[in-house]
C-alpha cells in the first residue's frame, strides 16, 4: 500500500513539472508577445513594423517567432541594433553579452560585426559551454543570432548583412561543430 502511495505521488509530481516545464520553455508562435515601446494607432499597424526575435522549435526545426517588438522611432539604425542585441540576449541568452559593431561600408553594403562574449571565467551561462554545444541548441543559437539580426521581413531602414565574432575573433569555419556563424551573412540571400 505505501509503495503505491509513493508510485502515485512520483507519477503526479512528474506530470506537474513536465507540465511547467513546457509552458516555461516554449512559446507557441500564435502567442508570441509583443513589446511596445511607444503607444502606437493600432488601425495602422502592420507587422512589418515590427522586429522579429525569431528561433525554433526543438523538435520540429520549424521557425516561428518568439518576440515581436517595436523600437521607438526615434532611435537611428545603430540604436535600435544595440536594442536588439539587448533583447535577444536577454531572451534567449540569459543576459550574455552581444556587443555590436558601428556600421562599415563594403561594397556599398551596411554590415555590422556581431561580438559574442563570455561572462568572466565560462561559468553557467555559457556560449561555449552551453549554447554552442549539440546539435539542436548550436542550430537553434545559428538560427535564433542569424535570422533575428537580418531581421528579413522587417520594411525599417536597416543594415545588410552581419558578420559574427567571439571573443573579438571572427568565427570561423571548423571552430565549432555545432554552431555555423562564420562568413558575412546577407539580409537579401537565404
Amino acid at each position: 500500500m505505501k509503495r503505491h502511495a509513493i508510485y502515485i505521488i512520483i507519477v503526479i509530481l512528474g506530470s506537474a513539472v513536465g507540465f511547467f516545464a513546457h509552458k516555461t520553455f516554449f512559446t507557441p508562435p500564435e502567442s508570441a508577445p509583443i513589446i511596445e515601446t511607444e503607444i502606437q494607432d493600432t488601425q495602422q499597424d502592420t507587422f512589418s513594423e515590427y522586429m522579429c526575435i525569431y528561433t525554433l522549435d526543438e523538435n520540429s526545426y520549424k521557425e516561428y517567432v518568439r518576440l515581436y517588438v517595436r523600437p521607438p522611432n526615434y532611435l537611428n539604425v545603430k540604436q535600435r541594433l544595440d536594442y536588439l542585441a539587448g533583447l535577444i540576449s536577454q531572451s534567449e541568452f540569459r543576459g550574455l553579452p552581444i556587443e555590436i559593431s558601428d556600421i562599415e561600408k563594403r561594397n556599398g553594403l551596411d554590415i555590422i560585426k556581431i561580438n559574442l562574449k563570455e561572462i568572466g571565467d565560462f561559468k553557467s551561462p555559457s556560449w561555449k559551454y552551453g549554447y554552442f554545444q549539440g546539435s539542436c541548441g548550436g542550430q537553434i543559437t545559428s538560427h535564433t543570432l542569424k535570422e533575428s539580426f537580418l531581421q528579413r521581413d522587417y520594411k525599417g531602414e536597416w543594415i545588410d548583412g552581419v558578420e559574427f565574432y567571439y571573443e573579438g575573433r571572427p568565427m570561423a569555419d571548423g571552430d565549432w561543430d555545432h554552431v555555423c556563424l562564420n562568413g558575412l551573412f546577407l539580409r537579401s540571400a537565404k
